[in-house]
């Protein structure tokens, strides 16, 4: 056993760990591969302003995750798509990363036409001056995507997020749970309390024993029942390659009616547009 876990209690022995895929519920004919992450963010970015027709969009770890592929940099992907469409009225971003902030100016730069805020630091400090900066008034339409690389964003943060009061509707919310090495995350930390700040409560253990699409919806629950969102589905994100592990959950909570059609929609576009025109059977619930 790895002796790190003994200032962890609780939480399953590395040996015993959950098994990443849980039984099949759906048979994934055309899976959506985590390099299309960026693109799905875009496409749903696309078909929520064909509805709302302005908005604000909050990116609370806006950074390129991998320098190499800017194709896979969401915020980019998200305004490349504003000649083809309806804008957001105001793109409020954050990364603690002076690198990543340095690229997110830069990119910036190409689109002097947009109102775009950049806050560099822990989004999760960050987050109520970001939320002041997004000026969101009761008929704005709002998302916001937490798209953290494995525990960075806590709990209290998306709290933070869903009870916003400015807008009519909750702020929509893209969360990512990266299961693929969820585990191997947390096995490498040294104490309980990045865990504790991650999940909200003492309790991960329960949560980190589940088989893997247990927790997403475990996960999916939690915005339901804790943050009140009206609507809150997984939809999983594979690796590339004839095993097509998960690589990611996200979870998409929102209290329009509209929109987990559009998100399914959106999904199944980007999948279908990988395969050259397959079908996708997409929510794992």
């Amino acid at each position: 056993m790895d002796t790190r876990t003994a200032t962890l209690p609780g939480l399953p022995a590395p040996e015993k760990a959950p098994p990443n895929d849980g039984p099949v519920l759906a048979e994934l004919r055309a899976p959506l591969w985590s390099e299309d992450k960026a693109d799905l963010i875009a496409e749903y970015i696309h078909r929520f302003l064909f509805v709302t027709k302005h908005g604000v969009y909050l990116d609370l770890f806006a950074g390129p995750q991998r320098e190499d592929n800017p194709d896979a940099w969401s915020v980019r992907r998200v305004l490349e798509r504003r000649t083809s469409g309806p804008a957001m009225t105001r793109y409020v971003l954050c990364d603690i990363d002076r690198e990543q902030v340095e690229s997110l100016n830069r990119l910036v730069a190409r689109y002097p036409q947009a109102q775009i805020h950049i806050h560099r630091g822990d989004a999760n400090v960050e987050v109520h001056a970001m939320l002041a900066a997004a000026q969101i008034r009761r008929t704005t339409p709002c998302f916001c995507l937490a798209d953290q690389r494995t525990l960075e964003c806590h709990w209290s943060t998306i709290q933070t997020v869903a009870r916003y009061k400015g807008s009519g509707y909750k702020i929509e919310l893209f969360y990512f749970l990266a299961e693929r090495w969820l585990m191997r995350s947390v096995y490498s930390l040294n104490s309980s309390r990045k865990l504790d700040d991650w999940w909200g409560r003492s309790d991960h253990g329960s949560f980190l024993r589940l088989p893997s699409f247990h927790r997403a919806l475990e996960l999916a629950g939690r915005f339901e029942d804790e943050l009140g969102y009206a609507y809150a589905k997984p939809y999983s994100i594979h690796e590339k390659g004839p095993r097509s592990r998960t690589m990611y959950y996200m979870i998409h909570a929102t209290d329009h009616p509209r929109a987990p059609r559009l998100m399914s929609d959106a999904y199944r576009h980007i999948s279908a547009k990988r395969s050259n025109g397959g079908e996708q059977l997409d929510l794992i619930g």
